[in-house]
């Protein structure tokens, strides 16, 4: 235990003198492959606030609402996002938009053994975006398997014919 304490101290001796050195560490920027996922999200959806008054009270609470511009994604763009989700291992998912599934892009955060965080989606697109090689299918190879759904705890994904009204 002795040593653990010592080894500590150590440590903090040689993390202060470093600071000394060579000033106070920047915190870490986040990955080129995600700005650069975060960057199209800015391209390609518009976020839209209104206020909503549920009920007699008058209190009125923000609503935001997605908008997708007729911006398309190219092939380019497309291929590059799907090997940032196979390298980063992130989650692509299928969701219901007004009448055509969009697809949200989110990073997984292990906290613990069998749990998870999934953070809030870096990119969010239509269907309408998808270049014209891309559909459904074609995504759906890079949907998460049963298992990896069931461990962050998100209901599995459903066919086509659900997402579309």
């Amino acid at each position: 235990m002795n040593e653990l304490v010592g080894q500590h101290y150590i440590e903090e001796a040689i993390e202060r003198f470093r600071e000394e050195l060579e000033g106070p560490r920047k915190p870490e920027s986040p990955d080129s492959d995600i700005r650069y996922l975060s960057e199209l999200d800015k391209k390609v959806r518009q976020t839209h606030t209104s206020h909503m008054t549920p009920n007699m009270s008058g209190q009125t609470f923000a609503v935001k609402h997605n908008y997708f511009p007729e911006v398309r994604i190219t092939k380019e763009e497309m291929e590059k996002i799907l090997r940032i989700v196979k390298e980063k291992e992130l989650l692509l998912r299928p969701d219901r938009g007004t009448f055509n599934p969009i697809y949200t892009v989110s990073e997984i955060t292990p906290v613990t053994p069998g749990t998870v965080i999934v953070e809030p989606p870096v990119l969010t697109f239509a269907d309408e975006q998808l270049p014209e090689s891309y559909n459904f299918k074609k995504l759906s190879e890079y949907f998460p398997s049963k298992q990896l759904l069931d461990f962050c705890g998100l209901p599995k994904i459903e066919e086509e014919e659900s997402f579309r009204y």
